[in-house]
């Protein structure tokens, strides 16, 4: 059984945002957005934009997840429909009902309830529409807001993973954060 329906989800957080298909148009926001200091030392070493070409091999890949079917990326919109973020859902594991989630917000939207907004909505579309149990997000040490967002949104730090992934050349300590359906 496919948890994925033929149409990309679109999802209305409020009047002012919603959650859409990110396209080729969202280009120059994106490579705003990930050329954004505070996002960029976040990113893996082997995801660095330099160039424009680089973003749209992005755009690509995060439109492909959905119809791939192994995850979803919405661009985060707001009232003029203009892409002012990212949120999704990669690694879904369909036997054992889990994924992972990922997000980043343009500066000037920092601070303003908006990826609480947004990640409560997808939280609720991935346990009631996809019917999946168990949500986990990976996030550096040193990534003091990502973890106050999640903690509250309910997500239990689970542990410490030393050495995790690659950044800027050195190892970097992750936490494991997830969230439950406990109905």
């Amino acid at each position: 059984m496919s948890l994925f329906n033929n149409s990309f989800p679109v999802i209305e957080i409020n009047s002012q945002l919603s959650l859409r298909e990110i396209n080729f148009a969202d280009s120059l926001r994106l490579f705003e957005l990930y050329k954004d200091h505070d996002v960029e030392s976040f990113l893996p070493d082997n995801f660095r934009v330099s160039q424009l070409i680089d973003i749209y091999n992005e755009v690509s890949y995060l439109r492909n997840v959905f119809y791939d079917k192994i995850g979803i990326y919405w661009a985060i919109s707001n009232d003029s429909n203009l892409l002012i973020g990212t949120c999704g859902i990669n690694k879904i594991d369909s036997i054992n009902k889990k994924c992972t989630i990922g997000f980043d917000l343009l500066k000037e939207y920092r601070k303003k309830g908006i990826m609480y907004n947004s990640l409560s909505k997808i939280i609720e579309y991935i346990f009631n529409d996809l019917k999946l149990h168990r949500i986990e997000a990976y996030t550096e040490t040193t990534n003091t807001n990502c973890h106050f967002l999640l903690e509250k949104l309910h997500f239990a730090r689970e542990g410490l993973l030393r050495d995790f992934e690659i950044r800027s050349g050195q190892y970097k300590n992750f936490y494991c954060y997830a969230l439950c359906n406990n109905y």
